[in-house]
């Protein structure tokens, strides 16, 4: 054990002053009074028996009061192994979180949590000297992040975005760097990403401080899929796509905007109220024009965690299914289900006029003389 100010284990000699005053209270005679010759030897044994432990007991709370008192003012600590390296401050790592998780808000502030770890990232610059080395790591750059000093460390902070790729705890707190230095760990700290088993095999000549962003709450609404009342996409002809939504959040989302967009074309909007924990599903009316694949998605309008309010799909047209009827009867049952439908194109052979050159796929059907 050591002592920040060893110089005052001086005033431990106090301890003198109340063994002192114990010494001079046991040389005091004292006055013992009884009304009665038989009473004297009880009343002297219970008298002194009871005063000799209170006065210990006294004495052993004076030395205490003023031992401690004074290994107060002295500071006691325990020194760390001699085996180990001093903390560089001239190297600072701050390892923030940018994934699509920090779009959230926080708990406390209405800015997102990426917001707000990159303010009290500059907050932590602060601390250091303007001579510090500073590597911002991120989601898209850890272990490949270089140094740099205090003002493009900020302006770098400023510059931050949201990355597609996740946090990975593992390489930001095992990656291998030559000096000893200061870690921040700037992170929401998702059970999915972060292992708190890490904590038992890091580096041991760094020092590592993480900073935990609360969200103010988990409310995202998200496409789970889409698919067509029909199976065949009809240019021309009115469709349905049914939409399914589901809100991950804890209350109700009223009125939450939806959006059909087929090449570009904003063809179909609705609003609809998304309980919590639970899908909800939708039908949206369109009508494609003309031929070939069409690029559509359905958009929803979800604040602040945005990177899933896209779902994307393609609509392929259907092309003209040719039907072909062997048939003697010219105006069969098949001829009237089908004669209306622009999407089937039939023709009819007669049983002994059959042209087997031409590509079709055949229907058959009974014949009737």
């Amino acid at each position: 054990m050591a002592f920040l100010y060893p110089s005052f284990l001086w005033a431990l000699a106090a301890i003198a002053i109340p063994i002192v005053l114990h010494l001079i209270q046991l040389r005091r005679a004292k006055r013992v009074e009884f009304s009665n010759v038989k009473f004297i030897q009880v009343s002297k044994d219970l008298t002194a028996s009871q005063r000799n432990l209170k006065e210990l007991l006294i004495l052993a709370a004076r030395i205490l009061f003023i031992t401690f008192l004074v290994l107060a003012f002295a500071q006691p600590f325990l020194p760390a192994s001699e085996t180990v390296r001093p903390i560089d401050s001239s190297q600072v790592t701050i390892a923030l979180d940018n994934s699509l998780s920090m779009q959230n808000l926080h708990a406390e502030d209405d800015l997102t949590l990426l917001t707000v770890a990159a303010d009290q990232a500059k907050k932590v610059l602060d601390i250091f000297p303007s001579t510090t080395a500073i590597s911002i790591n991120t989601n898209s750059n850890y272990n490949r992040a270089v140094t740099m000093g205090t003002n493009d460390a900020v302006n770098e902070l400023d510059q931050l975005s949201h990355s597609t790729r996740p946090f990975v705890s593992q390489q930001v707190m095992s990656a291998s760097q030559v000096a000893a230095e200061h870690v921040f760990l700037f992170s929401d700290f998702q059970k999915s990403y972060f292992e708190p088993s890490l904590l038992s095999r890091v580096d041991s000549n760094r020092v590592y401080h993480l900073v935990p962003l609360k969200a103010a709450g988990t409310s995202n609404v998200f496409v789970d899929s889409v698919y067509l009342a029909d199976e065949f996409v009809r240019p021309g002809t009115e469709g349905t796509l049914y939409v399914r939504l589901y809100n991950a959040g804890d209350k109700t989302i009223a009125d939450c905007p939806v959006k059909l967009v087929i090449d570009n074309v904003q063809l179909a909007t609705l609003s609809i109220d998304l309980p919590p924990k639970q899908i909800t599903e939708t039908a949206i009316n369109f009508t494609i024009r003309g031929e070939g694949s069409k690029r559509a998605w359905v958009e929803v309008e979800d604040y602040p965690v945005e990177f899933d309010n896209l779902y994307y799909f393609v609509l392929q047209p259907s092309g003209r299914l040719s039907i072909t009827e062997i048939s003697g009867n010219e105006a069969s049952p098949l001829q009237r289900l089908y004669q209306n439908e622009p999407l089937f194109q039939i023709q009819r052979f007669s049983p002994n006029n059959i042209d087997y050159a031409v590509s079709i796929v055949l229907t058959l059907s009974y014949f009737r003389g």
